[in-house]
């Protein structure tokens, strides 16, 4: 699957939410979308055990888990928003 970018109604940084796959699991991963129409990740590095940044920057997102695991938690999300969950989600 490719990932499927959507950008915040109005941003003017064009930034927006990616969905991606990475081996079987999805995630919500920050990103902007350049003027070539490319979308690139917003990049972090997470903390380590000892409260320093680790060498290894990771894509700043939220992990969903698997298909099925991320499809539920979506649908939970737009309970909770008060939103009835639609049968014509993109993935």
């Amino acid at each position: 699957m490719d990932d499927m970018f959507f950008r915040y109604p109005n941003d003017q940084y064009n930034e927006g939410i990616s969905i991606e796959e990475y081996k079987g699991e999805y995630a919500l991963v920050l990103a902007r979308e350049g003027n070539d129409g490319k979308v690139w990740k917003k990049w972090v590095f997470p903390q380590g055990k000892d409260r320093q940044p680790i060498a290894k920057s990771i894509p700043l997102g939220v992990k969903l888990g698997d298909k099925e695991n991320a499809i539920a938690m979506l649908k939970a999300i737009l309970a909770y928003l008060g939103d009835e969950p639609k049968e014509d989600i993109p993935f």
